[in-house]
């Protein structure tokens, strides 16, 4: 029941965007709903909040709801974005490079990646479903593999290697989060329409 509500609730604030708007100013429109969205329910459900930075909830299901429909560049767009406004709401810097790598970079390829959905023939068969998804996963878990390597070495336990302690710390938030996504977007499919337009 809820989930429906949520459902309803988006697809009416995606009619009242679309009236009298041009295309850009839709995409515009569409873009500042889905980050308002995914900052909402990360917000609202995070169940884990990590010390370094990272944590576990469902703010990424309405970035990949977006990129199922609108596509990789858009994804692209739509994920950067929003790693920068995760960046301004909850900072942890040591570095430049490393805040390219921890907020738009693996949000970014996030979004292009499961923008790849977009391409497949309705309804979206299981297999290439939960590859995408999970590729998508291994991408932002990636960049923040590296980051933790470069810049977080110094937070490893004593004796362990850094790039294993990158791996395991990234995984940790990484994983349940992309699990998360998969089950709740295959879930969430059969509602969403092929094309925004269908609205």
């Amino acid at each position: 029941m809820c989930c429906n509500s949520e459902i309803k609730l988006t697809k009416d604030l995606f009619k009242i965007s679309y009236q009298n708007e041009s295309s850009g100013t839709k995409v515009v429109v569409e873009i500042g709903i889905v980050i308002a969205l995914a900052v909402a329910l990360s917000t609202i459900t995070r169940l884990i909040q990590l010390p370094w930075g990272g944590s576990i909830s469902i703010g990424s299901v309405p970035i990949a709801i977006f990129c199922l429909l609108r596509g990789s560049k858009a994804g692209v767009l739509v994920g950067a974005l929003y790693g920068v406004v995760d960046l301004m709401l909850n900072p942890f810097i040591v570095h430049p490079a490393q805040v390219l790598l921890d907020y738009p970079i693996p949000n970014a390829l996030f979004g292009c990646l499961i923008g790849f959905l977009h391409r497949l023939d309705t309804p979206i068969r299981l297999f290439p479903y939960i590859l995408i998804i999970s590729l998508a996963g291994c991408a932002k878990w990636f960049s923040h593999w590296i980051s933790g390597i470069l810049y977080f070495g110094a937070y490893a336990p004593v004796g362990q290697e850094v790039w294993i302690y990158s791996a395991i710390y990234n995984a940790s938030h990484v994983i349940p989060e992309t699990i998360l996504c998969i089950v709740l977007l295959r879930f969430l499919v059969p509602y969403i329409p092929k094309r925004l337009s269908e609205l």
